[in-house]
C-alpha cells in the first residue's frame, strides 16, 4: 500500500511481516535437527570410539610404561627413543652398522607388498581376460577361482605347510624328481635371489647382506600363499569391469585392424583403470596391514 508525500510523490510503505505457515516448524527443525542427527550416528560413533579411538589412546598410554600384563614402571618416551634409535640402526657382532629390528621389519614388509600387489593384479587381469573370451562354464570357473578367497585361512595355511614341508613336502618331491636342489622353505632365511644365482653357479650376491638381497625363501612362500588366496576376489572384480565395457568399442577396434594384443592394451586395459585403481588401493592396504 502506498501514500502520497508532501510533494505529491508516492511513498512506499513497508508491509507487515507475514507469519508463513511452517516457518516455526522449520526453526524448530534447525534447533533440534543436530541432536536428531547425532542420535542416528550415535551407535556407529560408539563403535568407532570403542574399537578405534580407545585402543589407539590406550596403546599410547601403554607405550609410556614398562608393561608386563600390568603397568610396572613409568618410563616416559624412553621406548620411542629406543624405537627411533637402535630400532633403525644398530651394531652387529662385528661392530658394523646394521638395520635394527624396526628397519628390518619395514624392509620385509615392503618386500611383501611388492611381491603380492603387482603379481596379484597382473595375474587377475590375465586370467579374467582369458575367462572373458567366451570360455565354456564361465560361472563354474568363476566360482572355483573365488573359492580360495572365502576358504578358511587356517585350512589353507595347513595345506601350504604340507606342500612346502622341508622333509615330506610335495614341492621338494617335485624338485628332487627333476634334479633341482630342495629347500627347507618356511625355515630357510636365505634370500631367494641368492638361491637363484647359486642354482646357475654364480656367487654374485654372496657378499650382500640378506636384507639387501631381496625376500627370503620363507617370505616367497608367504607371498605365494597370499597371492593364491587373494587372487579370486581380484578376478571377480576384473570380470565385472570387463562386462561393463561396451562391445561396440572392441568390435570397432577389431574392424580397424587391431589384433588381440592391441585390443587388450589400447582398449580393454585403459577402460579397466577404475577397477585397477580400486584393486591397487585395496590390496596395498591389506598387504601393509598383514
Amino acid at each position: 500500500m502506498a501514500t502520497a508525500g508532501d510533494d505529491g510523490a508516492p511513498m512506499a510503505v513497508s508491509r507487515p511481516l507475514v507469519a508463513w505457515p511452517g516457518l516455526r516448524w522449520r526453526r524448530e527443525a534447525r534447533r533440534t535437527g543436530g541432536w536428531a542427527g547425532l542420535l542416528y550416528v550415535l551407535p556407529a560413533l560408539a563403535l568407532l570410539l570403542l574399537f578405534e579411538v580407545w585402543p589407539i589412546l590406550f596403546s599410547f598410554w601403554i607405550s609410556l610404561w614398562t608393561w608386563d600384563v600390568r603397568a610396572v614402571e613409568f618410563i616416559g618416551l624412553a621406548n620411542y627413543a629406543r624405537l627411533f634409535g637402535e630400532g633403525f640402526v644398530t651394531l652387529d657382532y662385528n661392530g658394523n652398522l646394521a638395520a635394527g629390528e624396526v628397519a628390518a621389519t619395514l624392509i620385509v614388509t615392503v618386500f611383501y607388498v611388492l611381491g603380492t600387489v603387482p603379481v596379484t593384479i597382473a595375474l587377475a587381469f590375465v586370467i579374467a581376460y582369458l575367462l572373458f573370451q567366451g570360455v565354456r562354464g564361465l560361472a563354474l570357473l568363476r566360482t572355483l577361482y573365488f573359492l580360495p578367497y572365502v576358504a578358511s585361512s587356517v585350512s589353507i595355511a595347513i595345506v601350504f605347510g604340507w606342500l612346502f614341508n622341508g622333509r615330506v613336502g610335495l614341492v621338494n618331491a617335485l624338485l628332487a624328481g627333476v634334479g633341482l636342489p630342495t629347500s627347507t622353505w618356511l625355515q630357510d632365511p636365505t634370500p631367494a635371489a641368492k638361491r637363484l644365482f647359486e642354482l646357475f653357479g654364480s656367487d654374485l650376491l654372496a657378499g650382500w647382506p640378506d636384507l639387501a638381497a631381496g625376500p627370503s625363501m620363507a617370505m616367497v612362500v608367504v607371498i605365494i600363499f597370499s597371492v593364491w588366496s587373494a587372487l579370486g576376489y581380484s578376478i571377480v572384480v576384473y570380470l565385472a569391469g570387463l562386462t561393463a565395457i561396451p562391445r561396440d568399442l572392441v568390435e570397432a577396434a577389431r574392424i580397424d585392424g587391431a589384433g588381440g594384443w592391441r585390443v587388450m592394451r589400447s582398449v580393454v586395459w585403459p577402460l579397466l583403470s577404475p577397477s585397477t585403481f580400486f584393486l591397487l588401493i585395496l590390496n596395498t592396504i591389506g598387504a601393509f596391514q598383514a
